[in-house]
């Protein structure tokens, strides 16, 4: 069992803007060495696209999800060259001014083993499926519909400081699948472990 705390902040390149800021808690059961479970928490402070209702440049978002990670590498006995990560998890996330959204996200990633035990480079993918990023009208009942409307794409490295502390630098290209344009991000974070071992 491990709970891990991270704080990140979120650059779009592509405005040249700063984007929010994230607080992020995180607890994950380890099945076996290639099988974990999680549950997280998030807190994010962005800009308020409905600043005109409350006066507030800011506003706030939580998020709950839980999900799986599967690390075949291990099963594939390639681990010393290069780990392998699925995640599939369901998020839910609530907004002040807009309805909350429902999204079951799937992200592979690559991470090459080097021989430095401080630079963790990475790559991933991830889709983002919203369950109800549609209400209509069928009879006397509103139904929601699901759309698959993003892609994120992230190459960066994690900096291992010690089993506790990691710093991590990336870039993350969000690709939606709608009407809004494709942004650039810089992420920088910072996550501190609590470590519980038990044998």
């Amino acid at each position: 069992l491990s709970i891990s705390a991270e704080l990140q902040g979120r650059w779009n390149l592509t405005e040249r803007s700063y984007s929010k800021s994230l607080v992020t808690l995180e607890s994950k059961f380890a099945l076996t060495q290639s099988i974990k479970f999680g549950l997280l928490y998030r807190n994010s402070w962005q800009t308020n696209d409905y600043a005109l209702l409350d006066g507030k440049r800011q506003m706030t978002s939580q998020r709950i999800s839980f999900g799986i990670q599967i690390e075949p590498s291990k099963w594939l006995k390639i681990d010393k060259y290069l780990g392998i990560q699925i995640t599939s998890k369901i998020q839910y996330e609530n907004f002040k001014f807009k309805r909350e959204q429902l999204y079951w996200r799937n992200k592979l990633t690559l991470r090459p083993q080097f021989k430095s035990k401080i630079i963790k480079p990475f790559l991933s993918a991830e889709s983002f499926y919203r369950s109800n990023q549609y209400y209509f009208l069928s009879g006397d009942e509103f139904v929601t519909e699901g759309l698959m409307n993003e892609m994120r794409y992230s190459i960066g490295t994690d900096l291992e400081i010690n089993n506790s502390n990691t710093f991590t630098i990336g870039l993350l290209l969000r690709d939606y699948q709608t009407t809004n344009n494709t942004n650039l991000i810089l992420n920088l974070s910072y996550e501190h472990t609590f470590r519980k071992n038990k044998k």
